[in-house]
């Protein structure tokens, strides 16, 4: 089995994860979605701004790129980060600017 990525969005400095809301009473890892690497490989735009990101600091990168660049980037965040993004995730919540990657 090959490597998986869940997708998200940064927006602002902040990241939204596909099927989670800030509102969301908790982190709930059944309602995420993983995509295999083949099927992000066919529907990932680098051109467009997305990033595939394999470690802490590539998601850091990309989520502090969001407050300086681009609107918003969709990221494909390999599944070993899941840890890292529920962390930001409820840093988001509770309305902390996250401190990923810094």
């Amino acid at each position: 089995m090959g490597e998986r990525y869940l997708s998200a969005v940064a927006m602002g400095g902040r990241l939204y994860v596909q099927n989670l809301s800030d509102q969301d009473p908790s982190w709930e890892s059944r309602r995420l979605v993983w995509l295999p690497e083949q099927h992000v490989d066919l529907i990932f735009q680098p051109l467009a701004g997305d990033r595939k990101v394999k470690t802490v600091e590539e998601l850091g990168e990309a989520v502090r790129a969001s407050e300086r660049g681009l609107p918003t980037i969709k990221i494909w965040i390999d599944e070993c980060l899941e840890d890292e993004v529920r962390r930001i995730w409820e840093e988001s919540r509770s309305g902390t600017r996250t401190s990923i990657g810094r």
